[in-house]
C-alpha cells in the first residue's frame, strides 16, 4: 500500500470523526500555501503533530513531523535544527511500532534532504549509504519514492561535481517520467529534472539543451502550477536567449523571473540566483552579477545551509576579484563560514586560488 492509499483509508474509516479527518486534510492545506505562506505551511504541520500526539496516533505524529522537516527546508530554505530530528525519525521508523508503516523510505528522503542542503560534502559515506540501503526497498516503476531516489542521486552527483553522472540521472528521471501513467505526477518530477538540466548545461556551455530544458521546465512549471520552479525556469531561458543573441527575449524573460519571484513567500532555490548571475555575467555588467550573489548570501546566511554559503561566499569573492575590489574582507568571511564545514579542504583551495590571482594583478600593476 502506497501512502496516500492509508490516507484515503483513513478518511473513510474514520468519515464522522472530525479530529482524525483533520489529520487527512491538513497536509493538502499546508501544502497549497507552501509558495504564498511558507511559515504558516510549517505551522500547520505541527499542529497536525500536536493533534496526533493527542489522539495518540503515532503514525501522524511521525508523518506531520516529517512533513514540518521537509517545509522547513523545502518551503522556507531553512536548515537549522533539523538534521537531529531527521536522524531521531529515522531511528524510530525503524522500530516494530513502525514496522507496517506504509513507504517507510519516505523518513530516509527526509533525512537525505537535511545532509545534502548542510553540507554534502561532510556526509559522503552516510549519504551513500542511505541512498544503497533505499535503492533496494523502493519499487523500480514511476512512483514518488522512485522519483525521489533518483532525485537525490542526481542532487549528491551535482554536489561531488559529478556531472556526467548528474546527466545521465536526471534522464533517467525523464525515463522514468515517459513510462509514468500519472501524468500530473510525470509532469510534476520531470519539471525538477528540467530545472537541474538547466545547471549542467550551463556548467559544460551546452547552450541548445540549455534552452530546450528552460522552455521545458518553463511550460511543465506553468502546467503544475509551480511558481517558484516557473521563475527559475524563466531566469534560465532569459540566459540562453541572451547567449543566442535574442536580447528582447532575455530581457523580456528576466524581468518575468523577477517580477515572478517578488510575489512569492517562499525563498527562491539556488539555481534561480545562478541563472541571474550568469545572465548579467554574459554581458560583462559584473556589478549587477554582484548584487544578485549578495542578495543570494543574505537569502542563504544563517540558515544552516553550510556548503551553499561557503559556495555563494565564493562566487561574490571571485567577482570582486574580477571587479578589483578589495578582498580582504570578503575572503576572512568567506573562511569563517568555511570553519562551520567538516571538510573544507576543497572549498578553501579555491579561495586560495582567488587569492593568487589577486596578488598576481597587484603586482602586475605594480
Amino acid at each position: 500500500m502506497n501512502l496516500w492509499t492509508w490516507f484515503e483509508q483513513y478518511r473513510a474509516k474514520n468519515a464522522h470523526d472530525a479530529p482524525r479527518l483533520r489529520l487527512v486534510d491538513a497536509y493538502s492545506e499546508a501544502y497549497a500555501l507552501r509558495e504564498s505562506q511558507p511559515g504558516r505551511a510549517v505551522a500547520i504541520f505541527s499542529e497536525a503533530c500536536d493533534l496526533a500526539e493527542r489522539l495518540r496516533e503515532p503514525w501522524w505524529r511521525l508523518l506531520y513531523e516529517k512533513f514540518r522537516l521537509d517545509a522547513l527546508m523545502h518551503f522556507q530554505r531553512d536548515f537549522r535544527e533539523v538534521l537531529e530530528v531527521a536522524m531521531h525519525l529515522t531511528a524510530e521508523a525503524a522500530t516494530p511500532s513502525f514496522a507496517e508503516l506504509p513507504e517507510p523510505y519516505y523518513i530516509a528522503d527526509t533525512l537525505l534532504a537535511a545532509y545534502l542542503g548542510i553540507d554534502a560534502a561532510g556526509y559522503p559515506e552516510t549519504i551513500r549509504e542511505t541512498l544503497t540501503r533505499w535503492e533496494g526497498d523502493v519499487p523500480a516503476e514511476p512512483c514518488p519514492a522512485r522519483y525521489l531516489l533518483l532525485a537525490r542521486r542526481r542532487q549528491f552527483a551535482m554536489e561531488e561535481e559529478r556531472w556526467a553522472d548528474a546527466d545521465d540521472l536526471a534522464e533517467r528521471e525523464l525515463e522514468l517520467a515517459s513510462h509514468d501513467p500519472d501524468a500530473e505526477r510525470a509532469m510534476h518530477f520531470s519539471l525538477f529534472a528540467y530545472t537541474a538540466m538547466c545547471q549542467l548545461a550551463y556548467r559544460r556551455a551546452a547552450d541548445e539543451v540549455l534552452a530546450h530544458a528552460a522552455e521545458r521546465a518553463v511550460e511543465l512549471a506553468q502546467r503544475c502550477g509551480q511558481a517558484c520552479e516557473e521563475a527559475e525556469a524563466l531566469a534560465w531561458l532569459a540566459l540562453a536567449a541572451r547567449r543566442a543573441g535574442r536580447d528582447h527575449q532575455a530581457q523580456q524573460a528576466q524581468r518575468q523571473a523577477v517580477g515572478r519571484m517578488q510575489h512569492l513567500g517562499i525563498p527562491p532555490a539556488p539555481g534561480y540566483f545562478t541563472a541571474l548571475a550568469a545572465f548579467h555575467e554574459q554581458r560583462e555588467d559584473l556589478d549587477a552579477a554582484l548584487e544578485v550573489r549578495s542578495r543570494e548570501l543574505t537569502a542563504v546566511h544563517d540558515h544552516n545551509r553550510r556548503w551553499y554559503e561557503c559556495r555563494t561566499h565564493l562566487e561574490r569573492c571571485r567577482l570582486l576579484a574580477r571587479l578589483g575590489r578589495p578582498l580582504a574582507e570578503p575572503i576572512e568571511q568567506a573562511l569563517t563560514a568555511a570553519a562551520q564545514l567538516r571538510c573544507p579542504d576543497r572549498y578553501e583551495d579555491q579561495l586560495e586560488q582567488i587569492q593568487i590571482g589577486e596578488n598576481r594583478a597587484i603586482n602586475a600593476i605594480g
